[in-house]
């Protein structure tokens, strides 16, 4: 099974699905309206760099591919994330964390392989 950690920060309305190998989906609360909650999803291209003093540098020079979704099902979306990230896997063993922004770097850093 690969590990994932999905990132909920303190405050934010964007959350960070990240897999062990560093690959990254970033999953936006974009609208809500007439009591319906929308999501967008930004599919990286790049993997983060443990070693760079922020993990998230990569993304000003990644391509990326950006995906909005009509529904609030944020389970499916997570998945979703998870299956683009690593496609042909047996499963994953997912694990929320729920950190203020400002603290998730060393935590990220430890995280990937």
């Amino acid at each position: 099974m690969t590990k994932v950690r999905i990132y909920h920060y303190s405050g934010d309305t964007e959350t960070d699905v990240i897999m062990e190998d560093g690959g990254v989906v970033s999953i936006s609360l974009c609208e809500e309206d007439d009591n319906k909650t929308y999501y967008s999803s930004a599919y990286y291209q790049s993997r983060i760099d443990k070693s760079s003093e922020d993990v998230f540098s990569f993304v000003t020079d990644s391509k990326m591919n950006v995906k909005d979704w009509k529904h609030d099902n944020i389970e499916e979306i997570y998945l979703d994330a998870c299956n683009w990230l690593q496609m042909h896997n047996e499963g994953f063993d997912i694990t929320h964390v729920y950190i203020p922004y400002e603290h998730c770097q060393e935590d990220i850093k430890q995280f990937i392989s």
